[in-house]
């Protein structure tokens, strides 16, 4: 008995040196496997980077190519603005030049019928 309470004594210190190498070993996978999830992570991290860059990429092109069709649009509508209001004028002034035809057709009836009544007076 009083050998194996020697030999537990004697086996203790490598036990204990046995259990920290163990424990340190076990630190050491587990290092190992935060390091390869942390890599991964970053790899994954990065490809969506590259993905939203070229998302965003994709949308300002998108956004000028629009810009570029609205401006020509709004230069478009400009011109016919233009042209309506040229035509507009150019009615006005038909219109007024039509009604001074009609007044100087009027008075001419006017004229006429006058000077027929006044013949049929005489």
């Amino acid at each position: 008995m009083r050998r194996r309470k020697s030999r537990v004594k004697e086996r203790r210190p490598q036990m204990s040196s046995v259990t920290v190498v163990a424990c340190f070993v076990r630190d050491l996978l587990q290092n190992a496997q935060l390091a390869s999830e942390i890599e991964a992570l970053r790899r994954s991290k990065e490809d969506r980077e590259r993905e939203l860059e070229a998302k965003n990429t994709s949308m300002r092109t998108e956004s000028n190519g629009l810009t570029t069709e609205m401006d020509s649009i709004m230069r478009e509508l400009q011109d016919i603005i233009n042209t309506k209001m040229g035509l507009e004028l150019e009615i006005a002034a038909y219109r007024k030049l039509l009604e001074g035809e009609e007044n100087r057709y009027a008075l001419t009836l006017n004229r006429r019928h006058h000077i027929n009544n006044l013949r049929n007076e005489k």
